[in-house]
């Protein structure tokens, strides 16, 4: 008797990233809020990661995420390398 096994679709966490990169909403946003929306997805998401995505320089993220973080609307927790963005839902 042979089985058939059905490969299950389970989304990566890339191709759900691809998805929002790819939304009406992300394309009007500005580089700050795309940030935000990335962060909120992924918070261990590398400057490069991001700039890749964004399709900008890694200072250019940089600098954005240096804004984000004196206005209070994300912080960083742990160590640079293990740690994670945490996005403050207040902003």
């Amino acid at each position: 008797m042979n089985q058939v096994h059905q490969k299950t679709n389970i989304s990566s966490p890339e191709s759900s990233l691809e998805t929002i990169i790819s939304s009406p909403e992300f394309n009007n946003s500005s580089s700050d809020q795309k940030v935000l929306m990335l962060l909120n997805h992924d918070s261990r998401l590398t400057l490069d990661k991001i700039a890749e995505y964004l399709n900008m320089t890694k200072r250019g993220v940089q600098k954005i995420t240096n804004r984000l973080q004196q206005s209070g609307a994300i912080s960083r927790k742990g160590a640079n390398k293990n740690g994670e963005w945490v996005v403050n839902k207040e902003s």
